[in-house]
């Protein structure tokens, strides 16, 4: 879907809905990958268990079934979560129009040292989905949480 044609109110009603849905989805998804033998318990290191949950089931991101979307959902919201309980932040709908690829997204603010980074659960998810490098969503958590600087001081000015 095209950014720019979203309908602030509309998307605002989706992400409100999403909110209130939070808790009891994450709840289920933490006793039904608990039955099945994952310890999905909100630290960072069960971002690790995340990943095996992931590669143990036959996701597909070109699955569109209710229940595809639905498990997926479920894997952004859990890893979107750990992000906030250990390093702060809130969700947030992305309106942002300096970053129009997250615009319309649901993103975490306030986790990051440096003021206006979203992060973007969904995103990281797809990717590992496609991908599949282990150990690739501790990575990502950390390179927002605690971003190493650049330096720039070899370069020519």
């Amino acid at each position: 879907m095209n950014p720019s044609t979203l309908d602030f109110a509309e998307e605002e009603e989706k992400f409100q809905l999403f909110l209130f849905e939070l808790e009891d989805r994450q709840e289920a998804f933490i006793e039904n990958s608990t039955a099945q033998g994952y310890q999905l318990d909100y630290t960072s290191q069960s971002l690790t268990e995340l990943e095996r949950y992931l590669t143990a089931m036959p996701f597909s991101w070109d699955d569109k079934s209710d229940e595809a979307v639905g498990r997926r959902l479920d894997c952004w919201t859990y890893l979107g979560e750990v992000v906030r309980q250990n390093h702060g932040g809130d969700w947030q709908l992305s309106w942002n129009d300096d970053n129009s690829a997250n615009r319309g997204q649901f993103v975490i603010t306030g986790h990051a040292p440096v003021e206006g980074v979203e992060f973007t659960p969904l995103r990281l998810i797809k990717t590992f989905i496609q991908r599949g490098q282990s150990g690739a969503l501790n990575r990502a958590v950390q390179a927002q949480v605690n971003p190493t600087p650049v330096d720039f001081s070899d370069l020519r000015e």
